[in-house]
């Protein structure tokens, strides 16, 4: 989701990146490849993986509607994350990468071994990633240090995107047991707030807004929602 209230999606088969109005009708799109994870990172540029696809991060202006800067990181890149100038993305067999958006430089921050459509975010000092083929969700200092994991294939199987709101609670899509689970900062308490009953259907990627308190949870195919955590 956007500062001004617009959404970006992804398509990746088909190759689109498409800005979304807030009544849901469509912005424009901009035909890029197989994109995969999208992040916005300020100034009107977002940032775009593309999978196993291709070796680059692509830098788009949304004001100006083109391609700004398309990077090669020398490797595929999954989920990706942004934080203090950097971005965060998941690189499956080298973990996580930091790409230095100041000089461009790319450096392994987490060496784990992560399955393929793994998803990162952060909050405060800490690094949260998904691992798909695991089920689990994992929690780190920037250093790599695990604070926790969290595995239960009773409440989460094949998880994929996640994100973070303002108290550091977790919100992670789990595809295969079709839901939404929170996890508390710590870890150690867990609720699914969402399931098939919302709508949800093969669930792939959420976005938490820490402003307007608003989940985007989005199918793989077809339909996205827009939930209202605070009420």
């Amino acid at each position: 989701m956007l500062p001004d209230g617009r959404m970006v999606f992804t398509s990746y088969h088909s190759g689109y990146v498409t800005i979304v109005n807030q009544d849901g009708s469509k912005d424009f799109e901009i035909k890029l490849g197989n994109a995969f994870d999208v992040i916005y990172v300020g100034d009107n540029i977002i940032a775009v993986t593309f999978g196993y696809s291709s070796q680059c991060i692509s830098l788009l202006d949304i004001e100006l509607k083109n391609v700004r800067k398309t990077l090669n990181v020398g490797s595929s890149n999954d989920g990706i994350a942004f934080k203090d100038k950097d971005l965060i993305y998941c690189e499956r067999s080298q973990g996580l990468q930091k790409l230095s958006l100041s000089d461009y430089s790319v450096r392994t921050i987490i060496y784990s071994k992560l399955s393929g459509w793994s998803y990162p975010t952060t909050f405060n000092d800490n690094i949260i990633y998904t691992d798909n083929k695991k089920n689990t969700v994992t929690c780190t200092n920037l250093q790599g240090q695990v604070n926790w994991i969290f595995q239960d294939e009773s409440i989460l199987k094949y998880p994929l995107g996640l994100s973070v709101d303002n108290y550091g609670n977790v919100y992670v899509i789990g595809r295969d047991s079709c839901n939404v689970v929170v996890i508390s900062p710590d870890g150690q308490r867990h609720r699914v707030i969402l399931s098939a009953k919302e709508g949800l259907q093969e669930p792939s990627v959420l976005y938490y807004d820490l402003v307007s308190n608003k989940l985007l949870v989005a199918n793989l195919k077809d339909k996205a929602f827009l939930f209202d955590v605070a009420s």
